[in-house]
């Protein structure tokens, strides 16, 4: 036990490190200064330099190869934090420290260089950074693990257990149902049905409206906070989850359910337990799929369901001032409408945006598409599967930070993440009255189940096995299927 006890001492310190580099992430995407953004990122190349030489440290080695000896001996809780610990210890060991810095410096100027090219819409700037992370991407993956494409790596780090042929088995299991499900929605007169109502709204009310419905949501403003920037994230650590939105004035729209997405991943996090957050369960235990899966909960099933804008609508009114009807409000925000922008996207093509990024990011890795391609290739895609023309790189290639912030392989967990909750939700609808307490202002009943069935077990099991114990099934996406088709059957008639 002693050994248990000093390998869970090193988790805390690389929890602390975490902290300290999330804060400095969240600067440099918020606030910084333009002339602060180099050094910025060297002390974030320094923060990774220091977490992962004290993660890949002989100590730690020494540890973890006694542990893992007797592992028996240690009750399930225990044998899961030294597993996890153990899986990222044999990863980053294979990986030169110098290597990882520099990844971390040259994504830290990266998703500055991105903000400034979609700004001017030019995928030309971003291209020589993109260039030199991907090449440090192939080169970091070969050491992890040279027997599979780099993609496997990268989604075996967000999404353990999943690797692309699953995934692909899973999206072409899935399109034709979706697509199915599409043109029933199309030929709707109340989906088509163009709702007349004024989307504008200055920043100083959303401000107002978004910090109130996020806190009504359950998210806790005595350990977090909401800001403005160029795309939508949450990051922090113990005691402090932050939350992000871009406030749009154009379209109030876009920034609620961004705000709504963001508060999802800020619950979830606030409500992993705190004696819990520096352990490896948290630091190397996640799912990312998991993680959207609790982010589009809140933004989808709850945020666009017409129980919850039943009972809040009078106090989005009371707090907006705007002269909107109810009902058309409800039908807007729940339209299926191909849109060029994924954050936009509706709950059903959405998925499509996911398929396609996926399939770009496949030759990326697998047959090496050069990026000067990307543009090309983007809008391609965005014809073949959602019938747009992309008009310029800001709505195409560069629409998404990912790739320049080091998040390639991550695509998909959106699209798991809401196979998931759809069958969390299918679970959920058995044990507690869940349109009942949406109409009756007891959202803090939905949250609480989720609290002690999700949030509450972060980290204790691998995704394909924490589904099973809280749905006692496998993987389905019927149920995504279903639960879209039943909301638009009550809405649109379909």
């Amino acid at each position: 036990m002693n050994h248990y006890n000093q390998l869970l001492e090193i988790s805390n310190q690389l929890g602390v490190i975490q902290g300290i580099s999330s804060q400095l992430q969240w600067d440099s995407i918020t606030y910084i200064p333009k002339n602060g953004i180099q050094g910025r990122a060297d002390q974030l190349a320094f923060m990774s330099k220091l977490f992962n030489k004290k993660l890949t440290s002989s100590t730690v080695g020494t540890l973890l190869n006694s542990l893992m000896k007797k592992l028996d001996d240690f009750d399930g809780f225990q044998r899961r934090n030294i597993s996890v610990f153990n899986k990222e210890f044999e990863r980053m060991t294979k990986v030169p420290l110098e290597l990882l810095s520099e990844l971390r410096k040259l994504t830290s100027k990266g998703q500055n260089t991105w903000a400034k090219a979609r700004e001017k819409k030019d995928f030309k700037m971003l291209k020589p950074e993109l260039d030199e992370i991907i090449k440090l991407k192939k080169k970091i993956a070969s050491y992890i693990n040279p027997s599979v494409s780099p993609l496997d790596v990268f989604i075996d780090q967000f999404e353990p257990g999943m690797n692309s042929s699953l995934i692909t088995s899973i999206f072409n299991n899935f399109r034709p149902k979706l697509i199915r499900l599409l043109e029933k929605c199309n030929k709707s007169d109340l989906n088509n049905k163009k709702t007349k109502f004024n989307i504008t709204m200055p920043r100083n009310v959303q401000e107002a409206f978004l910090k109130d419905i996020v806190a009504y949501l359950g998210y806790n403003f005595d350990s977090g906070r909401l800001d403005q920037t160029e795309h939508p994230f949450t990051i922090g650590g113990k005691g402090d989850v932050r939350i992000t939105t871009n406030y749009n004035e154009k379209n109030f729209v876009s920034s609620l359910f961004g705000a709504m997405h963001e508060a999802g991943h800020g619950i979830h996090n606030q409500n992993i337990p705190q004696e819990n957050y520096f352990m490896p369960v948290n630091l190397f235990g996640g799912s990312a799929g998991f993680a959207e899966s609790q982010s589009r909960f809140f933004e989808n099933i709850i945020g666009k369901s017409p129980e919850f804008w039943d009972y809040y609508f009078p106090r989005f009114l009371e707090l907006t001032k705007k002269e909107i009807n109810e009902d058309d409000f409800v039908i807007h925000i729940n339209q299926v409408r191909p849109s060029k922008i994924r954050i936009f996207a509706d709950e059903l093509t959405y998925q499509l945006h996911i398929m396609l990024r996926y399939e770009i990011e496949e030759e990326i890795f697998n047959k090496d598409l050069p990026t000067h391609e990307f543009p090309q290739i983007w809008n391609e895609k965005v014809e073949k599967f959602l019938g747009l023309e992309i008009e310029n790189d800001a709505e195409g290639v560069l629409q998404d930070v990912h790739w320049a912030g080091n998040y390639f392989g991550y695509f998909p967990t959106y699209t798991l993440g809401n196979l998931y909750n759809a069958q969390i939700y299918n679970t959920l609808r058995k044990k507690i009255e869940f349109e009942e307490s949406l109409l009756n202002g007891n959202i803090g009943v939905v949250k609480q189940w989720l609290v002690d069935n999700v949030h509450l077990k972060t980290g204790y099991y691998d995704p394909s096995t924490f589904l099973e114990k809280i749905t006692n099934e496998p993987l389905n996406s019927d149920y995504f299927i279903n639960y879209l088709t039943k909301r638009y059957e009550k809405l649109f008639q379909i």
